[in-house]
C-alpha cells in the first residue's frame, strides 16, 4: 500500500485521540488547524486549478470524514461549508454539497436553518440541470428540502422564543413562500405530496392570521399589565392555536381564569411525563378547546392533543375499572371527529402527539418476551434479593420482578424497536455479569466486577458501550442493589437499497440519575449480539447466559424516525 493511501486514515485517527484527550479541538481555531491538517493541502491545490474534477472527488472524501466527526461540531461545520463549496463547482457535486448541508441541518443546530436554505438552493439546481429521466427524482427531493425547510420555518419559536420579534420566531411567511414553491414542483411531476402540500399551506396560512392577532394582543398587554382579557386571549391563541404553551408561561400572571391557568401550565409539560389525572384533565381541556375552535385546522389539532393526552393516561393508568374505561369511550370520540375532520380535509399536517410508553413487562409473567434457547432458559418471575448465604444467587421467593436465576440463555421481545428511550431498573447478584442489548445488537453492559472497579477494562464496566465507551462517571451501585437507566437511542439508518448511511448512536444514557454517555456513536453489533447484523429495527434483549440478575419497571418510548 502506498503511502499516500495511508495518509488520510493516519490523520482520522490522530484526529480522533486529539478530539477525545484532555484539550478537545473545538473551537474555531483548532477546527481550522485540524482541516488543515487533514486537508490542507489538497483544498488548497484544487482551488488553484481549473479542472473541477479534483474539487469533486475531495468534496465526496470530505463528507465521508465529517460523517465520522459529528461529536466535534466546530469541525463538522468548517468540513460541510467546504464540501459544500467544492460541490457547487460541477452538476456532479452536488450530491456531495447536499450530503454536507444534511450533516449540517443533523449535528449542528444553530447552523439548521442556514443549512436548510442552501439544500433548498442545491436541489433546485438540480431539478432545473436534471435530465428527463431524473427529472421525477431530483422534483421530489426539491419538494422533500423545501417541506423540510418551511417546516423548520414554523417550528423554530415554539419553545426558543415568546416574542415574535425575536431571533427564533417562527417565520410563517417564508414557509408559506416555501410550501408554494414546493406546490409548483409538485403539479409539474405530477408528485404525491400535492395533497399533504396543500394541508401544510392550509395551516401556515391560519399560523400566519394567528401571528398577527397575538402580535396585536402582546402589544396591548405590554402597554396595560391590567388587561386580564387580552392576556386570557394571548394565551389562548399562543397555546390553542399556535401549540407554543412554553411562548405563553411568560403571560402566566396576568391570567385570572384559574383553570385556564392550571392547563396552561400542564400545556407546557411533554405530554409523556405527565402524570394521569393531569393527562386526563388536559385531554378534557383540548377536547373542549375543539369546541370553540373556528378553524377546521385548529379544531383538528385540538382534538389530535386531546388524543394524545388520553393516550398518555390510558398508558400510565393500566388497572382496569371505570377510569380506564371512561377515558377509552372519550379517545374514541375523539378519533371519531378526527377522522370526520380528516375527510373534510382538514387533518392537521403536524400533530401534537407523545410517543407511547410502552411496558414491556408486566410484573405477573413472561407474556411478550421469549428466550433465545427455551431448553436453557432459566427466567422467571419471583423475587430479586440475593440471598445473603450465598450472594451470587437471588432467594427462590415470589414476587414481581423478572429475574434470571442462573447462567443459562438471552431474553428477547417479540415486538421490535428502533429510535426509543428505554427506561428500566436492574439488581445484580454479587459478580454476576449481563448486558441490556438496544435492537438485539447495541450492548449497555451491565457488571459487578469481580475486585470492584479494578476488576476490568473501563469500557467493560457498568454503564458502559461494551467495547466502544467507557461512563463518563463511576453511577454503578453494589451489588444487592436496585439500579435505574435510561437509555435514549437513534437506530442505524439505511436507504432505500439497504446501504447503511449513518451509524447507530447512543443519546443518551443515564445511570442512577448521572448522565454516563452522551452522543456515542456505535459503529457496529456488540459482541454476543442476537444476530451479528444490522437493521432498522430489532427486539430488547436482556442477557441471561453470564449469571443472576433481575428486572423491573421497564418501558420503552418508541420515538418517531428524524
Amino acid at each position: 500500500m502506498t503511502r499516500q493511501r495511508l495518509r488520510f486514515p493516519l490523520l482520522i485517527v490522530l484526529l480522533a485521540v486529539a478530539l477525545t484527550g484532555p484539550a478537545p479541538l473545538r473551537g474555531e481555531d483548532d477546527a481550522n488547524a485540524s482541516f488543515r491538517l487533514l486537508f490542507g493541502d489538497k483544498f488548497n491545490q484544487a482551488l488553484a486549478t481549473s479542472a473541477v474534477t479534483d474539487d469533486l472527488a475531495l468534496a465526496a472524501e470530505i463528507v465521508t470524514a465529517a460523517k465520522t466527526l459529528t461529536q466535534s461540531p466546530k469541525l463538522l461545520a468548517l468540513l460541510c461549508d467546504r464540501a459544500y463549496q467544492l460541490g457547487l463547482k460541477d452538476p456532479e457535486g452536488y450530491e456531495a454539497a447536499a450530503g454536507a448541508m444534511s450533516l449540517l441541518i443533523e449535528h449542528v443546530p444553530e447552523r439548521a436553518a442556514e443549512g436548510h436554505d442552501k439544500l433548498v438552493d442545491v436541489r433546485q439546481k438540480s431539478f432545473v440541470r436534471a435530465k428527463p429521466d431524473q427529472r421525477v427524482a431530483m422534483g421530489q427531493a426539491l419538494i422533500d428540502a423545501m417541506i423540510a425547510a418551511a417546516d423548520a420555518r414554523l417550528d423554530q419559536g415554539g419553545t426558543i422564543s415568546t416574542d415574535a420579534a425575536t431571533a427564533g420566531a417562527p417565520d410563517a411567511a417564508a414557509a408559506i413562500g416555501l410550501y408554494r414553491r414546493a406546490g409548483t414542483v409538485a403539479a409539474q411531476i405530477k408528485s404525491d405530496s400535492a395533497a399533504l402540500l396543500k394541508a401544510k399551506l392550509d395551516a401556515a396560512l391560519v399560523a400566519e392570521r394567528t401571528e398577527k392577532q397575538v402580535d396585536a394582543l402582546r402589544t396591548r398587554v405590554l402597554e396595560n399589565a391590567g388587561d386580564t382579557a387580552s392576556a386570557e386571549q394571548l394565551v389562548r391563541l399562543l397555546i390553542v392555536d399556535l401549540d407554543r404553551p412554553a411562548a405563553a408561561q411568560k403571560y402566566l400572571n396576568h391570567v385570572k381564569d384559574a383553570d385556564l391557568k392550571k392547563h396552561m401550565v400542564l400545556a407546557a409539560k411533554p405530554v409523556g411525563e405527565l402524570a394521569e389525572a393531569d393527562a386526563q384533565s388536559l385531554g378534557a381541556w383540548y377536547r373542549t378547546q375543539s369546541t370553540q375552535a373556528k378553524e377546521p385546522l385548529v379544531k383538528a389539532a385540538m382534538l389530535a392533543r386531546a388524543a394524545a393526552c388520553f393516550e398518555q393516561f390510558l398508558a400510565v393508568h393500566t388497572a382496569e375499572g371505570l377510569p380506564r374505561t371512561t377515558v377509552n369511550l372519550a379517545l374514541e370520540d375523539v378519533k371519531r371527529a378526527l377522522a370526520k375532520l380528516a375527510e373534510a380535509g382538514a387533518a392537521p399536517p403536524r400533530v401534537a402527539s407523545a410517543p407511547k410508553v410502552i411496558r414491556l413487562f408486566n410484573g405477573k409473567d413472561l407474556t411478550h418476551w421469549k428466550p433465545e434457547n427455551a431448553k436453557q432458559s432459566n427466567w422467571t418471575v419471583g423475587l430479586a434479593q440475593v440471598d445473603p448465604a450465598s450472594p451470587d444467587r437471588f432467594r427462590t421467593i415470589r414476587g414481581n420482578d423478572l429475574i434470571n436465576t442462573n447462567r443459562g440463555t438471552q431474553l428477547i421481545t417479540d415486538a421490535l424497536f428502533g429510535d426509543c428511550v428505554l427506561e428500566l431498573e436492574f439488581m445484580l447478584a454479587q459478580g454476576a455479569n449481563s448486558g441490556v442489548y438496544v435492537m438485539g445488537e447495541y450492548e449497555i453492559q451491565l457488571w459487578d466486577a469481580p475486585g470492584g472497579k479494578k476488576g476490568g477494562r473501563p469500557e467493560q464496566m457498568t454503564g458502559a458501550v461494551y467495547n466502544v465507551a467507557a461512563p463518563k462517571v463511576d453511577a454503578d451501585k453494589p451489588a444487592g442493589q436496585w439500579q435505574k437507566m435510561l437509555i435514549d437511542f437513534r437506530a442505524p439508518r439505511f436507504d432505500k437499497i439497504g446501504t447503511k448511511t449513518a451509524n447507530a448512536r447512543f443519546n443518551k444514557v443515564v445511570l442512577n440519575g448521572r448522565l454516563i454517555h452522551e452522543n456515542v456513536e456505535v459503529r457496529g453489533p456488540s459482541g454476543q449480539g442476537l444476530t451479528g447484523r444490522e437493521s432498522p429495527a430489532g427486539p430488547l434483549m436482556l442477557q441471561g447466559s453470564h449469571g443472576v440478575v433481575g428486572f423491573r419497571d421497564i418501558t420503552i418510548k418508541p420515538a418517531a424516525e428524524k
